[in-house]
């Protein structure tokens, strides 16, 4: 929860600063190390509308990243927390989604519909740290 909202709220643009400094730290094709990086909802249901909007363009934007990076991503979500309509943002904003152990691929996600936030530059400040 800390680094989803380091300054007592949420910032997509502030995680999306941060992961894409984690991308470029360990791009396609490197030696780099691998990392997994578990990002646990489990503090959204105090969102509001225009929270949610956040956060959807932030999930969005890591499709972006992704597949940038030696990284594994992955998003963990309490459904009872969510309201329906945000619960069908979470599988428009993932291409896979894993329920009840088993991996589909997401009926919802199409990457038309992604609405993502803008990439930092190289050198642009963010991250938890």
């Amino acid at each position: 929860v800390g680094s989803y909202l380091h300054s007592g709220r949420f910032s997509g643009p502030f995680m999306t600063g941060w992961l894409a400094e984690l991308a470029a730290q360990s791009p396609i094709g490197s030696d780099a190390p691998r990392q997994c990086i578990a990002g646990v909802l489990d503090w959204v249901a105090d969102l509001d509308a225009a929270g949610y909007d956040d956060l959807f363009r932030y999930e969005s934007t890591l499709n972006l990243l992704a597949p940038t990076a030696r990284h594994t991503l992955a998003c963990f979500y309490d459904l009872a927390l969510l309201p329906a309509a945000e619960i069908v943002n979470v599988m428009r904003a993932h291409p896979r989604l894993v329920v009840s152990g088993q991996v589909w691929e997401s009926p919802f996600y199409d990457v038309e519909e992604l609405r993502p936030l803008p990439l930092p530059g190289p050198g642009a400040a963010g991250g938890p740290g």
